[in-house]
């Protein structure tokens, strides 16, 4: 650790904190990045890290309550790690709250893309403060942008699959959703700039490209308004075509925009993925109509079916708030029949949060507490319903797996597990992903094999069976 009474030149080592999306995710590597070109060095890139860090910054999340108060949390947690140190928040919370949340700076989303200059120059004051209590500072917030913030070029990644931000902000303004407070409003990054850095990842060796944003359907929105008629499938042909890629990926969609041309469209594509996260967040028609959703279930299932005609081999995710403000049994119950029917892989389920700003924080009939709780562990049980349901047609299946990461010995199965599982032996296990997004848990019962393989290595598989969480699978 650096002694703050010393100058800014010896070595420092700061630590990122990510709270909440993939765009955090991505925003976050591009801060380190950033500070790392001013040569500090990233807590959790270094072997021997038991040194406290000098500077924490934190990315916040505000989409719920629950992720607010886990900001302000972290934001306590660095302050008594090391109380030396110095704490930076950034991102949305930032700018739902309009305070540090007790940290010594606050960076709003506006000012993101600049985290790193400003937190480096920032803390030559704080160096300079020579140990005395230093002021709490928020950078005033600045209009929303009218174009992109651009990050640069995110060649350095945390994980195997690389994600470029496409675009920030959302317009769409449903009841419940404080992110167009957070972000703004939309804001699309050229689609030259996207190639530029999906080449520069690429050529740095990775083999899946996630594009990802706020609301990636909205894609080109602002630029059409400019006379550019850009739209998403646009950025998918530029990057599909490219030379090396192995797989593209995209993140949230509108259902909206699930259309028997876009179909078609993407029906020409040879690297995407047939796996789509839709988000739903209610089966109730009456719900979505609260929600001010803008489709219907009828509207959902002719875009599920266009899917599933395309890809048999769907993987279909989706997002589900449960307990929104006047939900009914009967509301709740068809939401419930319909998630079933449709037969989902995964559910991210969250309870109902009222956050201040939006419209349905002060829509009457709030559920309370427990109800809304006791709903979400409904949608977690089915989603576990589902997940066993799909997993057991995948046993049997080969796939082609995206190796990750070894995974720790304490999250490794126990002697007694590997004998349930009729394995002996094992001497590794790795996490991987098939191509359309099931995640795999891989293991070697062979030293030389787990040797020969490598994250970002794409091997093939065949599934013998499942937990609650990945298929379990052995080499070919």
């Amino acid at each position: 650790m650096t002694d703050t009474n010393n100058k800014q030149t010896e070595r420092l080592i700061f630590k990122l904190v990510t709270l909440g999306c993939r765009v955090n995710r991505y925003e976050s590597d591009a801060i380190s990045q950033g500070l790392q070109s001013y040569g500090w060095e990233d807590h959790d890139l270094i072997e021997d890290n038991e040194s406290l860090p000098d500077v924490y910054v934190i990315n916040t999340c505000g989409v719920t309550k629950e992720a607010a108060r886990k900001s302000r949390q972290m934001v306590h947690k660095c302050l008594k790690a090391n109380p030396k140190a110095y704490v930076v928040a950034v991102g949305c919370q930032i700018d739902l709250a309009h305070d540090t949340l007790g940290a010594h700076l606050g960076i709003s989303n506006n000012d993101k893309a600049k985290a790193a200059q400003i937190v480096y120059t920032q803390y030559k004051d704080f160096l300079a403060q020579n140990g005395t209590e230093y002021p709490k500072h928020l950078l005033p917030r600045r209009q929303a942008a009218c174009t992109f913030s651009d990050f640069g070029i995110v060649k350095q990644q945390s994980e195997t699959r690389a994600f470029i931000k496409i675009q920030d902000g959302c317009q769409l303004n449903c009841s419940y959703c404080a992110i167009p407070l957070a972000r703004g409003p939309v804001r699309s990054r050229p689609l030259d700039v996207i190639v530029d850095e999906a080449k520069a990842l690429l050529a740095n060796g990775f083999k899946e490209i996630v594009l990802t944003g706020i609301h990636i359907s909205s894609y080109g929105l602002d630029l059409r308004k400019q006379a550019e008629n850009v739209s998403l499938i646009d950025v998918m042909r530029a990057i599909d075509n490219l030379p090396n890629i192995e797989r593209l990926r995209l993140g949230s969609l509108e259902p909206r925009l699930i259309t028997a041309k876009f179909v078609e469209q993407i029906a020409t594509l040879k690297h995407l993925t047939p796996h789509f996260h839709l988000s739903l967040q209610s089966g109730s028609d009456s719900v979505l109509r609260r929600m001010r959703r803008r489709y219907t279930t009828r509207e959902y299932s002719k875009a599920i079916d266009l899917l599933k005609n395309l890809y048999p081999e769907l993987n279909l995710t989706t997002d589900i708030i449960a307990g929104f403000p006047g939900e009914s049994l009967e509301e709740h119950q068809a939401s419930m029949r319909y998630v079933e029917e449709k037969g989902f892989t995964h559910l991210h389920v969250f309870p109902f949060s009222q956050r201040e700003g939006t419209l349905a924080n002060t829509m009457p009939n709030q559920l309370d507490n427990s109800l809304k709780r006791a709903r979400t562990k409904e949608f977690i049980k089915l989603n576990n319903m589902l997940w066993r349901k799909r997993a057991n047609l995948e046993i049997g299946r080969q796939h082609e797996v995206l190796l990750e990461s070894k995974i720790a010995k304490e999250d490794a199965l126990t002697a007694e597990q590997q004998k349930f599982f009729g394995l002996e032996n094992v001497f590794a296990e790795v996490s991987g992903y098939t191509y359309n997004y099931l995640p795999v848990r891989l293991f070697f019962t062979d030293e030389e094999q787990f040797r020969q393989c490598h994250c970002n290595d794409l091997v093939k598989v065949e599934i013998f069976s499942h937990d609650g969480d990945d298929l379990f699978a052995k080499l070919l």
